[in-house]
């Protein structure tokens, strides 16, 4: 989509094939920056994800200052910039995914000041709704936290009064622009397909089953898609560290004095059980585990404002160690799994069986290189293959092979370009897992005995004959 946006002018709202993936599209106009001053790379690609990583980090040292210390602040960064459950998503781009963390933090950041600073200047509710707006844009999972920051404000902090609320309206409005006027000329697809998403009611079990069931699974450093490895000790650790603390932070609430500590803990609470409730209605929580990510960096900051509640209130050294070691360990975990992440990266892909279960795997990240290689040298030009491969080997060659995932599951995301372009070639290459219900039925084909056969990995490839 970069590519595109640089060369053919494209001006894209979502994601090819999608009528959701507004945060795909952002991603792809800020890593014009990057393919315009260093060329089109994977590299320059992570560079944008890694920008707004360094820039959540700024934002938060500023709260944590803002609110808590010097200290405090310093201890956030550190927490923040070695977490587990943010390793993959500092180079990752994978429609918004990577901006949420700096989001929630720029629109805390903002709702702190109006909430106590004095006077409130104006505009800067506006630049609270401009956040938001531009939050919602990146990523629709960004609608529990403006669902906290409202409720926050005016049923428990009381700070949105009418003027301010049209103020914040009018910002969140600007912002979403472009999107309002989509859905006014499409007869608000993105909006009905939102709501598709949820379920009709929410039981304590659905919100109790995306705590204790699916929330383990974010505390790894893969927690991309649903194919989630076996969690770590670590993991178990990190996961347990937290809810304790998330636990604690109720009784922390209820002994602070009415502070700006407190209204940012509770405001912190708020946005972490309304993530919660979001996620526990979805119909699609059991896809994948980043779809937690908006309660995490919410989860991270309750951790720091109980551990300075504890060394400010508490003279007793087993607790103030106590809130040391969480610290501690927190640090420690993330450091380890950062310095063992380090290896090649991995290509997922999707695959349909022929039972029609459909499984999340993943493959050596070259594999997308290899294959342009084996192209090339058979001089390969059209490609057929799945979801996920279709992008990467586009990317890989720089369109110089056409690849398209036209008639495979799942049928989204695709380029009607492409789609022609491989429909109406001479010669196209077939790609898919082994395992797939697609790959057995093209064994059983006739045609498919006059073409030669390849395996990379754990994927089959069916070349023309010359």
């Amino acid at each position: 989509m970069a590519q595109h946006i640089l060369t053919r002018d494209a001006r894209p709202l979502f994601f090819y094939g999608q009528v959701y993936g507004t945060g795909a599209a952002l991603e792809s106009y800020l890593a014009t920056i990057p393919f315009t001053l260093f060329g089109t790379s994977s590299i320059a690609l992570k560079l944008v994800a890694l920008a707004l990583f360094w820039a959540a980090l700024v934002v938060a040292y500023f709260i944590a200052r803002f609110y808590l210390s010097d200290r405090a602040a310093l201890w956030t960064v550190i927490l923040l910039g070695v977490a587990t459950s943010l390793i993959e998503w500092r180079t990752k781009m994978r429609g918004g995914y990577a901006g949420i963390p700096f989001f929630t933090l720029i629109i805390s950041l903002i709702y702190g000041q109006i909430l106590e600073q004095d006077p409130k200047p104006w505009w800067k509710y506006l630049l609270l709704g401009l956040a938001m707006g531009g939050a919602l844009f990146n990523s629709t999972l960004s609608l529990s936290l403006l669902a906290a920051v409202f409720i926050h404000s005016l049923f428990v902090a009381r700070r949105f009064y009418r003027w301010t609320v049209l103020l914040v309206l009018l910002g969140l409005v600007l912002s979403l622009m472009p999107l309002i006027v989509h859905e006014l000329r499409t007869d608000y697809t993105h909006v009905r397909y939102l709501l598709s998403l949820e379920a009709a009611s929410l039981t304590m079990d659905d919100v109790g089953n995306a705590l204790i069931h699916y929330l383990p699974r974010f505390f790894v450093s893969r927690n991309v898609d649903a194919y989630v490895p076996q969690i770590s000790v670590l993991g178990w650790v990190e996961y347990g560290l937290c809810v304790l603390t998330l636990a604690a932070s109720g009784f922390v609430f209820f002994g602070i004095p009415v502070s700006p500590k407190k209204r940012f803990l509770g405001m912190l609470i708020l946005a972490v059980l309304s993530h919660l409730v979001f996620f526990a209605i979805s119909r699609e929580k059991g896809l994948s585990p980043r779809y937690l990510l908006p309660l995490y960096v919410p989860l991270l900051l309750i951790v720091i404002v109980v551990q300075d509640y504890v060394q400010l209130k508490f003279a007793r050294p087993g607790l103030r160690w106590l809130a040391h070691v969480i610290i501690a360990v927190l640090i420690l975990s993330g450091v380890y799994n950062n310095l063992t992440y380090i290896h090649a990266p991995t290509v997922t892909d999707d695959v349909l069986l022929p039972d029609w279960r459909i499984i999340n795997v993943q493959t050596d990240g070259r594999l997308a290189q290899r294959l342009v290689e084996l192209f090339r040298a058979q001089s390969i030009t059209h490609v057929r293959t799945g979801y996920f491969l279709q992008w990467r080997i586009l990317f890989e060659s720089q369109e110089t092979i056409v690849a398209s995932s036209e008639g495979y599951f799942p049928t989204v995301s695709r380029f009607a370009e492409y789609d022609h372009l491989v429909a109406t070639a001479d010669r196209v290459a077939l790609v898919q897992h082994k395992d797939s219900m697609y790959l057995q039925q093209i064994e059983q084909s006739d045609w498919v005995q006059t073409m030669r056969r390849f395996v990379l990995d754990d994927y089959v490839i069916y070349i023309p004959s010359d």
